[in-house]
């Protein structure tokens, strides 16, 4: 049986995939300069190592610079409430981020609903939907404090977004301030996204879209992290 929807699932420290103090990783301009590293709780040492600049940053979208993860929860509760299922966290994490159509077919094949809905059907459904609901999406805490913080600094910022162009428009529509003030942005349905997330594709298309950008120091790096 599926759990319901609520708030994600906490990991403990002690279990989390990453070390603490190794959490966030930036990289300098200059090949050379070491891995920023955590000082918290390393000593003299640790705080005598050259620290490194962050020189490009990448946005995701949904969940992070703008809050509609909740929209696609709430249309996909209500779908499966007819077929007398749950939407959960599995499921969630499963689709989040992928290509419309691999979403689609995650979302029937995982809830057994071969047969009774299409994932073309469940697509034109859920579409009606968040159309109505995605220009009412709201910027995340902290977010426009963190762009202006960077814009003011001089470091290039991207967004790689899993929407396609028309939900792109939808979401950002009332938030054009924030977005003018990307280099570029990356949409799911650019010609060279081959493969959805968690493929790199969308990140990598970002990379090289950045002007007088190292590029093979950066995929180089990029690929050894």
């Amino acid at each position: 049986m599926r759990t319901p929807i609520g708030n994600p699932p906490k990991i403990p420290f002690s279990q989390s995939p990453l070390p603490v103090p190794d959490l966030v990783h930036s990289h300098s301009r200059n090949p050379a300069a070491p891995r920023l590293m955590a000082s918290c709780g390393a000593g003299d040492a640790a705080s005598a190592q050259p620290r490194a600049s962050i020189s490009h940053v990448i946005f995701d979208m949904d969940g992070l610079l703008l809050d509609t993860e909740g929209f696609y929860t709430e249309v996909q509760e209500k779908i499966l409430a007819r077929y007398d299922k749950v939407f959960d966290w599995s499921l969630k994490a499963k689709m989040m981020g992928k290509k419309a159509a691999e979403s689609a077919r995650i979302f029937v094949d995982e809830c057994g609903l071969n047969g009774l809905l299409t994932p073309e059907q469940f697509l034109e459904e859920r579409e009606s939907m968040l159309q109505a609901l995605f220009p009412s999406c709201t910027k995340l805490p902290g977010v426009l404090r963190l762009v202006h913080h960077l814009h003011a600094n001089g470091v290039p910022m991207a967004v790689a977004t899993g929407s396609h162009k028309r939900h792109f428009a939808l979401k950002t529509q009332n938030h054009q301030e924030m977005f003018s003030l990307m280099h570029h942005v990356v949409m799911g349905d650019d010609p060279e996204v081959k493969a959805g997330k968690p493929s790199p594709d969308i990140f990598l298309a970002a990379m090289r879209r950045f002007e007088n950008l190292a590029s093979a120091w950066f995929l180089k790096t990029l690929l050894r992290v």
